[in-house]
């Protein structure tokens, strides 16, 4: 890549850190493709600029997934950055922020979230037609009809 600038280098295993310019737009990366592991990357947030950017800002783009509590079973609520995508994790629940943002977001409102959807998948069947097989849903563009296949 053309369009790179070189940070410094991560203080646990000495690798080079850039900001580069990508098919998807401005990241950081941690290493080079010739090392024995894989490079880590991360995409810049909005409003970053890759001549702006420092070393600790950087870093802080490699914080996601952050783990934020356990719960029983082996089961965390986990927050991430996906293609460009912020989402939250809570016990297996997957969830897209759409207005907030994933380094800042507490375990409440990500509660409330899944909350949110779950209250809106219940209220998704206007009627039900058992015998038929038949289903009256309340989909993302307005009423439908479905023989559940």
């Amino acid at each position: 890549m053309a369009q790179a600038r070189e940070l410094g280098k991560e203080a646990a295993t000495g690798k080079p850190i850039t900001v580069r310019m990508g098919r998807f737009g401005p990241f950081v990366q941690i290493g080079t493709k010739d090392d024995e592991e894989k490079p880590r990357f991360a995409g810049l947030r909005p409003g970053q600029k890759m001549d702006a950017i420092t070393l600790a800002d950087a870093m802080e783009l490699f914080k996601l997934p952050a783990h934020a509590r356990c719960h029983g079973r082996g089961r965390a609520d986990r927050r991430q950055r996906r293609a460009l995508r912020p989402l939250r994790e809570v016990r297996r629940q997957v969830r897209l922020l759409k207005e907030d943002d994933p380094y800042e977001v507490t375990l409440e409102r990500a509660r409330e979230v899944i909350r949110l959807k779950q209250e809106a998948d219940a209220n998704r069947i206007i009627q039900d037609f058992p015998a038929e097989g038949i289903q009256v849903l309340n989909g993302r563009y307005g009423p439908y009809i479905t023989d559940r296949k």
